[in-house]
């Protein structure tokens, strides 16, 4: 377990090999400019703030370490807007709050929700995936804004989504993605950018 707040920042691409479950009681903040940060092995579960960093494409985490949100923060991302994906497994399981911060919060693994208050007023839930499939379980969070990205991928909703503020399904070029599964109750605008059918 860390005790208070957690950082990690190198100058390259590195990979972290958890061999044991982290706990980090307080903020957990990772990345740094153009560099990738992988996690591997056991979960990471975090108690406070998640902040992710990264200016250039390519940035952000990859990997299959699980991070879990089971206390009271805010989720945030620096950087321009697609560029710094958060690839790994990501859960919120909590008995407090989870706030979005009002900007572009960019997903790429599997999302699940368990528990816990989520707001997310002001925010973009950006799902965006290189390839494979990525399941998401968030039924019980109400997404303002959600766009699904230009990626060659298959998303499987384990449960229903309900997206109040604009659903946006954009692609270019000849990437294409799939989502199967359950529905998505889409309550405000939709667009349709380069749909591939």
């Amino acid at each position: 377990t860390w005790t208070g707040n957690l950082t990690t920042t190198t100058g390259a691409n590195t990979t972290f090999t958890l061999a044991d479950a982290w706990v980090v009681s307080g903020n957990f903040t990772f990345g740094n400019s153009a560099n990738l940060h992988t996690f591997n092995g056991f979960s990471l579960t975090i108690g406070g703030n998640l902040s992710i960093t990264g200016t250039s494409v390519g940035s952000g985490s990859d990997g299959t370490t699980s991070f879990i949100m089971n206390g009271t923060g805010t989720i945030t991302h620096s950087g321009s807007t697609a560029v710094r994906v958060m690839r790994n497994p990501f859960t919120i399981n909590t008995a407090g709050t989870i706030t979005f911060a009002t900007s572009t919060i960019c997903f790429g693994g599997d999302f699940t929700y368990t528990a816990g208050t989520v707001v997310t007023t002001g925010s973009l839930a950006h799902f965006n995936n290189n390839s494979g499939t990525k399941t998401l379980a968030t039924n019980g969070i109400t997404w303002n804004n959600v766009t699904f990205a230009n990626v060659t991928t298959t998303y499987t909703l384990s449960n229903v989504m309900l997206v109040t503020g604009t659903l946006v399904f954009g692609t270019s070029g000849s990437n294409t993605y799939t989502i199967n599964g359950s529905s998505i109750s889409a309550q405000g605008d939709m667009e349709l950018s380069e749909w591939k059918l």
